[in-house]
């Protein structure tokens, strides 16, 4: 293994499971080439796959390789992937996707992008900003805000540039502003913010989730790991926002 694989290596947050086998990155659109090559600059064996096959992924596929990624475009190898030691599921990848689907049959843990991307940066103070509207433009003055305060901070996330690119970055910055998605969220058994921002709720994806009850339950997983010490900012005019937010433990703060 060269050095450039090895210099992530000494770092706790990968758990050593992972590495004890390939592991698998579905989808290879900005966020699933920003972390094959963050897994593969970590020591990981790593294989990446698109079905797509088109000339715009020429280049990604191009990059990936020098990093010692195994790419295949075009198609995804369901058996290579059932015996992955984990795989990273791109977020425009449906959780019934075939690939996803043979991992899951099998016991194979599925993350996102955003999940190892905070594996690898454990001490990363961040504002995770999700709903139905207007998370786009909450993460974005976020991150003004921050910045006008004199913190290095970024706008990352579901917003363009992967969680996984800032992990890449040689100095991260101070804070983030995490725009994160339900698809994401779904994924990410580790978000933490130190404060969580919902915006608003109402029925949307539903040609991805077979009911609203169902699209709400992961925006719910934005508490999951909530304490005593966290900070949560909600839409208090938003009967579906409080139903979820009411019961997390932590300091509540409310607009209207």
């Amino acid at each position: 293994m060269s050095a450039q694989r090895q210099r992530r290596l000494s770092e706790p947050a990968m758990p050593a499971g992972w590495l004890n086998g390939e592991i698998a990155v579905v989808g290879l659109a900005r966020s699933g080439r920003a972390v094959s090559t963050l897994l593969a600059r970590t020591g990981a064996e790593v294989y990446a796959s698109d079905a797509g096959n088109d000339k715009s992924l020429d280049a990604t596929a191009a990059a990936l390789r020098e990093e010692k990624v195994d790419v295949q475009l075009g198609a995804h190898d369901l058996e290579r992937i059932g015996r992955a030691s984990l795989v990273v599921a791109s977020p425009g990848v449906p959780p019934d996707a075939p690939p996803l689907a043979a991992a899951r049959s099998r016991g194979i843990e599925v993350v996102s992008e955003v999940e190892i991307a905070l594996r690898m940066l454990p001490n990363l103070h961040y504002i995770a900003i999700t709903g139905t509207n207007g998370k786009t433009t909450t993460t974005a003055l976020t991150a003004h805000l921050l910045s006008s305060i004199g913190l290095r901070a970024v706008a990352a996330g579901n917003i363009g540039l992967p969680l996984a690119e800032i992990a890449l970055r040689p100095t991260p910055p101070e804070w983030v502003a995490l725009e994160i998605s339900s698809f994401q969220l779904h994924d990410t058994p580790s978000i933490a913010p130190r404060v969580g921002v919902l915006t608003n709720l109402s029925a949307n994806h539903l040609d991805r989730y077979a009911t609203i009850e169902q699209y709400y339950g992961d925006k719910a997983l934005l508490f999951r790991n909530a304490t005593a010490a966290s900070n949560w900012v909600t839409n208090g005019d938003d009967v579906a926002v409080e139903a979820l937010a009411e019961a997390a433990a932590g300091i509540h703060c409310r607009f209207s």
